[in-house]
């Protein structure tokens, strides 16, 4: 399971797409991240005997252990939507949770979601490295200082130099 998961992060030049350059010039590169960080298994998976079609999705795994907010990694089959893709307990109970996104902000609906028919979870951590986790500290800072502005009504798409900097050495370029 977890040797499908990305290991590297990874960018991919985007010509002429409608992501906004940071700088805001007609025709530039602009970069989109699309990969991830290196993800370990913290315990055993575990089974998934079912999950509702519903809202909120309702995930059943007898005596799974997860705690609210653990980051799972799912292997799913049938329920192709929430194949290979990480999320949190949430609501959980002895032999039940729910699934919410990485924000942790609400159970997800799996209503429209195809006919659930094996799988398993599993708890995992995902190893950002520092220099990630600073760059974001300064970029929220940089936000957090221009506030003001924000709520004005102006957007701020600049992304600080220092953080460009900063995430410099996390970008391997692919070629698409």
């Amino acid at each position: 399971m977890l040797e499908d998961f990305p290991l590297l992060p990874y960018v991919r030049p985007v010509y002429n797409g409608t992501w906004p350059s940071p700088r805001g010039e007609p025709g530039a590169v602009r970069v989109q991240y699309i990969g991830g960080y290196p993800v370990t298994a913290l315990a055993a998976a575990k089974t998934i005997t079912a999950i509702t079609a519903a809202t909120p999705g309702v995930c059943t795994s007898v005596a799974h252990g997860f705690a609210d907010g653990d980051l799972i990694l799912l292997d799913i089959a049938g329920m192709t939507e929430l194949d290979g893709a990480l999320y949190r307990v949430y609501a959980k109970s002895t032999d039940t949770f729910q699934l919410a996104n990485l924000s942790n902000n609400g159970a997800i609906s799996t209503a429209a979601f195809t006919a659930f028919t094996s799988g398993t979870a599993q708890r995992v951590a995902v190893a950002v490295p520092e220099i990630v986790i600073e760059a974001i500290i300064v970029l929220v800072g940089h936000w957090t200082n221009f506030q003001s502005r924000i709520e004005g009504g102006n957007f701020i798409t600049r992304v600080p130099l220092a953080v460009e900097q900063m995430l410099d050495s996390e970008k391997v370029w692919a070629v698409a």
